[in-house]
């Protein structure tokens, strides 16, 4: 596979987590988001040996470095991590890592995401089961979203790409896409 392929597999959806997080005005917002172990599996799932993470202090912040193999030359991305009051450098690695990672395109779909809400009555009706009701709620929200994602990604892979190759839609089961779905609430 060459490696213009290989990028483009790192745009696919990888599994993705959500976080019932700030109150704005008398509504929740859940963010979306990608762990690292997910992050390192797909990168180990498409480069395997061909690519290495390296860290670096910075003006005493996490600056992380992925870089991979293009036949001759290490080819590399790097960004910062973002710390936090809670166990501050292994959140700014692990932020710094995977924002390396979207330098990349891996991980890239969550900006795309749509916008979700939960008011603050919903949020404390469901508070201890906040994950299965955002999937039932915003289910054809996000199976719609999943599939113009798809497609758009697939109308720029063909566009790019001088292969004749046609591939067909997935079937998008949202017991699937959202199985790597958690929710710590606050």
């Amino acid at each position: 596979m060459t490696i213009e392929k290989k990028l483009e597999e790192l745009k696919n959806i990888i599994p993705l987590k959500f976080r019932v997080w700030s109150k704005a005005w008398s509504n929740f917002i859940v963010m979306w988001y990608i762990d690292a172990r997910d992050c390192q599996d797909r990168l180990d799932e498409i480069f395997w040996l061909d690519r290495q993470r390296t860290y670096q202090d910075v003006w005493w912040k996490a600056y992380c470095t992925v870089s991979i193999w293009d036949w001759l030359k290490w080819i590399s991305r790097s960004d910062v991590g973002d710390p936090t009051a809670i166990s501050k450098n292994k959140w700014e690695s692990s932020d710094s890592f995977k924002r390396a990672c979207v330098n990349w395109g891996l991980g890239r779909f969550l900006y795309t995401m749509p916008k979700i809400m939960i008011s603050e009555s919903e949020e404390k009706a469901n508070k201890r089961k906040i994950t299965e009701f955002v999937k039932k709620k915003f289910q054809k929200e996000l199976k719609e979203w999943a599939i113009k994602y798809w497609l758009d990604l697939e109308s720029k892979s063909k566009y790019n790409s001088n292969d004749d190759e046609t591939t067909e839609l997935p079937d998008v089961n949202m017991d699937d896409a959202t199985s790597g779905f958690n929710s710590p609430t606050k």
